[in-house]
């Protein structure tokens, strides 16, 4: 279990949220393109330096859950049942993303128009994707290992411990 963050830490949580959320919907309103750090700043109350102090850039506003939900991710496919198959595993740790979808949809549609349309974003969004794959190979690999009858990667060679 995770230590509860401080005060400073939950703040710093906050102030990111909101500043996600102002941003999205200054994109939902302007376009991606045509909205600036400036006026994501200053509609959140906040100077373009705390912004920076937040966000190295208004692409990560975007793209810094990716991160976070790869992590994720491979975490469920991890807490899956031992006995469940490898791919249905993957399949249920995607759920995450489509309960996420299904809580806010006019939220995903924005968010999925701008990764569409977006040349940046949509290169950058591959790139932390193609992380996922990282992150969620050893999972599904191990299950994979298993079902083919050989021991895991964190069981010995001989099978049981001795």
């Amino acid at each position: 279990m995770e230590p509860t963050p401080g005060l400073r830490e939950r703040t710093r949580r906050a102030v990111r949220s909101e500043l996600m959320t102002v941003a999205m919907s200054l994109f939902a309103e302007q376009g991606y393109d045509a909205t600036t750090i400036d006026q994501i700043a200053s509609a959140a109350g906040l100077s373009k330096r705390s912004f920076f102090r937040y966000f190295a850039s208004k692409e990560e506003v975007i793209l810094v859950n990716f991160e976070t939900f790869g992590r994720a991710l491979a975490d469920a496919v991890g807490r899956r049942p031992p006995q469940e198959g490898a791919w249905l595993a993957l399949r249920r740790a995607f759920d995450l993303i489509e309960e996420r979808n299904r809580l806010d949809p006019g939220r995903t549609f924005v968010l999925l128009r701008m990764l569409h349309e977006t040349p940046a974003l949509k290169a950058a969004h591959l790139a932390k994707q193609s992380r996922w794959r990282e992150l969620l190979v050893p999972g599904v690999l191990d299950r994979l290992v298993r079902a083919a009858g050989q021991p895991a990667a964190d069981e010995p060679a001989g099978g049981a411990e001795r």
